[in-house]
Parts: C-alpha cells; sequence; structure tokens
C-alpha cells in the first residue's frame, strides 16, 4: 500500500467506516513527487464550482497546533486559513474552543501544483520515528456535494525534506503567526 489513504463517505450526519482507497496514480514511482510530474493534480484542475477544505493538526511533545483551510476553484486560486484554538478535554480529546480567521491568500501556480506535490507525498509517506504526528484531511466539493474525501498520517518528520512540496504550514507562516 502506498501511504496511508482513506476515503470517507459522509451523508446524513453518519460517518460509515472507512474504505480503503485501492487506485493512486503513480504509487510506487518515487518521480510522481517531484516537480517533473505534470498531470493536472487536485488543486492544478480545481474548477470555480469547486472547493477543497483542508484540516492540518500536528501534535507532539510539546505542541498541539490545528488550521483549517478552504481552497476555492477559478483563476486565480484562493485559501481563507483559519487557525483552531483548542484544549485538551480528557476523554473528548482535543475540543474545539475558538478560531481566528488569519485571512485570504491568493495562490500562485507554483502553490498549486506544490499542493497537488504535497497530495502525492502524503499517498506515498510510510513509517513513522517521529514525536510529532500530523493529521491531514482534505475533502474536495464540487457544486456544494462531496465529490473525494481524503485522509493522511504522518510520522515521518520528513516532509520537509521535499522542497518542491507546498507544506500547509507554508500557507500559514505567510500570515507570519507561530
Amino acid at each position: 500500500m502506498c501511504g496511508k489513504a482513506v476515503l470517507f463517505y459522509f451523508g446524513a450526519a453518519v460517518l460509515l467506516a472507512p474504505i480503503l482507497i485501492v487506485s493512486v496514480a503513480g504509487c510506487g514511482d518515487d518521480e510522481s513527487i517531484g516537480p517533473g510530474n505534470s498531470s493536472t493534480g487536485m488543486f492544478t484542475g480545481l474548477l470555480s464550482n469547486e472547493q477543497i477544505d483542508a484540516r492540518y493538526s500536528t501534535t507532539g511533545c510539546f505542541n498541539h497546533y490545528t488550521y483549517e483551510f478552504a481552497f476555492h476553484g477559478g483563476r486565480p486560486g484562493q485559501v481563507d486559513v483559519y487557525h483552531v484554538i483548542e484544549e485538551w478535554q480528557g476523554q473528548d480529546g482535543w475540543v474545539e474552543i475558538d478560531r481566528d480567521t488569519l485571512g485570504t491568500l491568493i495562490l500562485s501556480g507554483n502553490d498549486l501544483r506544490g499542493l497537488d506535490r504535497l497530495i502525492r507525498y502524503y499517498q506515498h509517506v510510510e513509517g513513522n520515528g517521529c514525536t510529532n504526528v500530523d493529521d491531514v484531511s482534505f475533502r474536495h466539493y464540487r457544486d456544494g456535494e462531496l465529490i473525494e474525501a481524503l485522509s493522511f498520517t504522518d510520522a515521518t518528520c520528513r516532509l520537509y525534506d521535499h522542497p518542491e512540496v507546498l507544506a500547509l504550514t507554508t500557507l500559514v507562516r505567510r500570515f507570519d503567526q507561530p
């Protein structure tokens, strides 16, 4: 299996059992992460009637951060970025207590290609060994209807070894936030 991609069906407020995605394009091809791959991806192919909602949470020994992103299709592409403020509440885990709107960014073609590479990175990532664990999900909507949902866990601390990838935290840093 390449990565830990999981597909969920959301309907009528019921989350059904996860279904493993079994056909991942370029699976096993190391070049699929790199800059040579020019196929249209989830972000570069995003149409004006589409939106991708992403959620990124990272937890380590001394940190926990959560951000949400609303990517809007069309040209130019845009993303609204939110800092989700959470508090640990025992059995309930991390619970949202507030959120801050960081703002909206205009995305370049390079940004969109880097986000496509981010998806491919997560589809291929394997292993662990890091005390930080990143949980990332993407929900792709067309005309308000969910058409695809992906969820990934990365415990490798190797994302930043791939400069061709645009990490979601890079978008956050554009607002000069911690």
